[in-house]
C-alpha cells in the first residue's frame, strides 16, 4: 500500500509539474464575475459620521473563458474601509487566489471615492502563480442596498505566469 500511495504521490507531482511548465510565459484573462455570498463585517464607531469597517469575504470567480486555469478560483479577502460622513472612503487589502490544482496566489486591491473602479494587483503568488505578475480593476455591486457583504464584482485585467 504505501509503494502505491508512493506512485501516485509521484505521478499527481509530475502532472502538477507539467501543468506548471505548460503555463509558463502565459497570458491569462482575469475577466469574469466574482460572487461574494455573506461575509464578516464589523464597523467601528470612530466619531459621528465616521467609520471604519473591517471586513472578511470569501467568494468564487468565474471567468468568462470557462477553461481558464483561474475559473471557478476560490477567494478569500480581508480588507478595511475608511467611510467619512461626507461619502468619501478609502479602502484597501488583500485576497488569497487558490485554484482547482490548489496552486495559489495573493493579490493586493484598493480603492477610493475617486476612483470610479477598485484596482488589484497580483502581490504574491506559489505553484504555477510563482512569480506571476499583472492585475486590473473591478467594480462591485451590493445585491441589497447597504449592504457591503453579499456582492457581485465584475472584473477586468491579465495574469502573466512566468
Amino acid at each position: 500500500m504505501k509503494k502505491r500511495s508512493a506512485v501516485y504521490l509521484t505521478i499527481g507531482l509530475a502532472l502538477s509539474a507539467q501543468a506548471s511548465i505548460a503555463d509558463a510565459g502565459k497570458s491569462v484573462s482575469w475577466e469574469g464575475v466574482q460572487y461574494y455570498a455573506g461575509g464578516q463585517i464589523q464597523a467601528i464607531q470612530m466619531e459621528e459620521g465616521h467609520s471604519v469597517i473591517l471586513a472578511r469575504w470569501e467568494g468564487i470567480h468565474a471567468s468568462k473563458d470557462t477553461n481558464s486555469p483561474v475559473h471557478l478560483i476560490r477567494l478569500d479577502c480581508a480588507g478595511s474601509i475608511d467611510a467619512r460622513r461626507d461619502g468619501s472612503f478609502e479602502a484597501n487589502g488583500y485576497c488569497m487566489h487558490t485554484d482547482r490544482d490548489g496552486d495559489k496566489w495573493v493579490g493586493r486591491w484598493w480603492n477610493n471615492n475617486k476612483m470610479p473602479v477598485a484596482k488589484f494587483e497580483v502581490f504574491h503568488g506559489s505553484g504555477k502563480y510563482a512569480g506571476a505578475t499583472g492585475g486590473g480593476t473591478a467594480k462591485c455591486t451590493p445585491l441589497k442596498a447597504g449592504a457591503m457583504d453579499t456582492m457581485v464584482c465584475e472584473q477586468t485585467g491579465m495574469l502573466e505566469l512566468q
